[in-house]
């Protein structure tokens, strides 16, 4: 248990721990970096709900709100699920996880940012973009070997770098302006 007045969570602070199972945010951080928590093996995410600046939506997630007023969606796990609302998926939110089990994006999202689902078995074979996204970011999934046909659609301008093993079917929509380097082997 953290302490109820905790004012930060830095990287790598619990970095590897296997024993963490069960994360409660206290109402405390105001600065929580989710490297924190990279390596571990969390299965449920809760927030104190006298947190001001963060919640898990009730499922499983940690989010909060950036300056523009854009829901983030700041560390998941295996359980998660992500719920409408969220916009913008962060920086390794899920580069801890092996296999989510309840994989579904919402329609709401307009980006995934760098490594976010990192080497992350998404438990599907086909990977199609809601019309709502605007970017992807660098190595936002490795797509694993198990997705066989990714579909960007329509409003998509960036795709950073990925690599995409057993890739047998890409569609890219005329609206992209940027396509980073993609390694389909």
């Amino acid at each position: 248990a953290f302490p109820k007045d905790l004012i930060k969570i830095g990287s790598y602070e619990f970095c590897d721990n296997k024993t963490i199972h069960n994360l409660l945010l206290p109402r405390g951080p105001k600065d929580f970096d989710n490297g924190a928590f990279y390596g571990c093996d969390i299965e449920h995410i809760s927030v104190d709900p006298n947190n001001k600046w963060y919640s898990d939506m009730g499922s499983d997630i940690i989010t909060y709100r950036d300056l523009d007023n854009h829901r983030h969606l700041l560390l998941g796990c295996k359980n998660s699920l992500i719920p409408e609302g969220i916009e913008i998926i962060d920086r390794c939110a899920f580069v801890s996880v092996e296999k989510l089990n309840n994989f579904k994006l919402p329609k709401s999202l307009l980006a995934i940012h760098d490594y976010a689902f990192d080497n992350v078995d998404l438990g599907i074979e086909d990977f199609i973009f809601p019309d709502s996204w605007e970017d992807l970011g660098d190595h936002a999934f490795n797509i694993p070997e198990n997705i066989k046909k990714i579909k960007f659609n329509s409003g998509l301008k960036n795709v950073g770098s990925n690599h995409c093993k057993g890739i047998k079917s890409l569609y890219i929509p005329a609206s992209l302006e940027n396509l980073g380097y993609y390694d389909f082997d």
